[in-house]
């Protein structure tokens, strides 16, 4: 908020978000393999959504930790190098 205002912070978080799910997705890509991995990203996004069930070895993959901090500053730096550009 004090580099740039309200605007500047819904922007930020915006890309924020994109690059969360991104590393999110990468991570557990890396950890647990191309497939499984995304088997895991879309059981837990379905599972916001809708009451199913996890397996236990899943449960243990879904608590590890993601650098969502890192996201935080590259949505900013991102919205900051847009505001820069004009785009």
């Amino acid at each position: 908020g004090a580099l740039g205002g309200n605007p500047f912070i819904v922007y930020a978080m915006a890309y924020s978000l994109a690059v969360g799910a991104a590393a999110a997705l990468g991570t557990l890509m890396v950890r647990l393999g191309p497939w499984r991995g995304l088997r895991l990203a879309a059981r837990l996004t379905a599972r916001a959504f809708l009451p199913l069930a996890i397996a236990d070895d899943e449960r243990a993959a879904a608590k590890m930790p993601l650098p969502f901090g890192m996201a935080i500053a590259a949505g900013a730096l991102i919205h900051l190098v847009e505001l820069r550009v004009g785009a």
